[in-house]
């Protein structure tokens, strides 16, 4: 009895190891600072993009990450909505939140420039890994104590500049509901 109690703690403690993971979210761009678009058009003049850390439901602290605009857009500069911020969102940036942060929240916006017209249908404005990360990806720093981890972002966002119908935004909003609601779904 004593050996079955031992055995199966042992698998209980391996199991949670194993499939421990946290709900850190994603790193999305969007169009408006609601976070409901990612579809953005090229009319030229300034355009801005919004960071977003979206669904992080177990908390993060910090994100290192660079985003890639099409070729042609002139960065003006970033609006970041912390104070600790090292780099530019288009050459790598890292910002510290200052706290835990959950849920959705913006972290910059960054204004371009461009030439009406001059992107072609379907170019991408993405999250990509800061060229100076250790890890070669984008990272978040989760806010478990004592000893916050670097994570890696397990979904990364693009924005979809002059979608021509064959290249839909890929973000669908997600609604809270329960498991009766779900199978409501199905009945």
């Amino acid at each position: 009895m004593r050996r079955l109690l031992l055995l199966t703690m042992a698998i209980l403690l391996i199991n949670g190891v194993v499939f421990a993971q946290f709900d850190l979210g994603s790193l999305d761009v969007f169009t408006d600072l609601s976070s409901m678009s990612c579809d953005f058009t090229d009319a030229g003049g300034f355009l801005q993009v919004h960071v977003f850390v979206t669904h992080a439901n177990d908390g993060t602290t910090a994100a290192q990450w660079k985003l890639t605009v099409p070729s042609g857009w002139t960065h003006l500069g970033d609006l970041p909505a912390f104070q600790t911020v090292i780099g530019t969102s288009v050459s790598g940036i890292s910002v510290a939140y200052g706290a835990c942060m959950s849920g959705d929240f913006l972290v910059l916006s960054a204004t371009f420039t461009m030439t009406a017209g001059a992107t072609p249908a379907c170019s991408l404005i993405k999250i990509e890994p800061d060229p100076s990360a250790p890890s070669g990806s984008v990272e978040i720093v989760d806010c478990q104590l004592p000893s916050p981890a670097k994570q890696l972002f397990p979904y990364l966002g693009a924005g979809i500049v002059n979608d021509d119908g064959t290249c839909p935004c890929t973000y669908v909003p997600v609604q809270e509901t329960t498991w009766g609601g779900i199978k409501a779904l199905y009945q």
